[in-house]
């Protein structure tokens, strides 16, 4: 059998038009043997390997899945996967998110805060209107949201400003 599955992966891989019937005889060959050929590695696998796909007559992806992670490991190192990710996390449209990944947004001070880019920070947007705020410190940015989520927002603000009133003063005193 490992033969047979040798040869049929010479004939996909030997450059002959997919549309071939020589072509489409191997590859229908090899799918009901249990295997399919990687379009990113060309190397033929078990059909396990291959996650599966609806929209796809073999119901698999035309990658194996190591090439498919080593791929996604790759992608959301750049503007475009963080942006695709954030956007798929936080149901806003890609394109409103993209230009926060890039130069010079990427490097912007806290919008909250107006601090410096420093630690964590975070890809702060409303969660009612889908729009993007700004970078945010991730301490900012959760603080906002226990401010907002609380009780009585306007009072804890108001008891916030007098607890920094008064760490300020002794600050001051201490100096």
């Amino acid at each position: 059998m490992d033969n047979e599955i040798d040869s049929l992966t010479k004939i996909l891989n030997s450059g002959i038009f997919y549309t071939s019937r020589e072509y489409r005889h191997a590859f229908n060959k090899l799918q009901s043997l249990g295997f399919k050929l990687c379009t990113k590695c060309r190397k033929t696998k078990p059909l396990e390997q291959f996650f599966a796909s609806k929209n796809r007559a073999s119901q698999r992806a035309t990658i194996c899945s190591d090439c498919s992670s080593q791929y996604t490991k790759q992608y959301i190192k750049t503007p475009s996967g963080k942006a695709s990710v954030y956007s798929s996390q936080n149901r806003i449209p890609a394109g409103d998110v993209q230009p926060w990944f890039e130069e010079p947004l990427v490097n912007s001070p806290c919008w909250m805060c107006g601090g410096q880019r420093e630690g964590r920070m975070a890809l702060d947007h409303d969660h009612k209107n889908k729009t993007i705020r700004g970078w945010a410190h991730y301490g900012c940015n959760v603080s906002e949201g226990l401010i907002l989520n609380s009780p009585n927002p306007k009072a804890l603000l108001k008891s916030l400003s007098k607890i920094v009133k008064e760490y300020n003063k002794t600050k001051e005193r201490s100096d």
